[in-house]
């Protein structure tokens, strides 16, 4: 709950103490990696989005 609202920089802050510019440096690293295998929207997005836009 102590890292609600805040970004990404401010809850690594707050949770990796002294060492938080290497833990922001790993948790870019992980979530490039990850977003590297998303390569398609979920499953109904798409459709969701053109009705939301009509």
């Amino acid at each position: 709950m102590h890292t609600f609202g805040l970004n990404e920089i401010g809850m690594v802050k707050a949770v990796a103490g002294p060492r938080w510019r290497e833990a922001l440096a790993a948790f870019y690293e992980a979530y490039t990696r990850a977003h590297r295998e998303v390569t398609t929207p979920y499953p109904g997005i798409v459709e969701l989005l053109t009705r939301l836009r009509e």
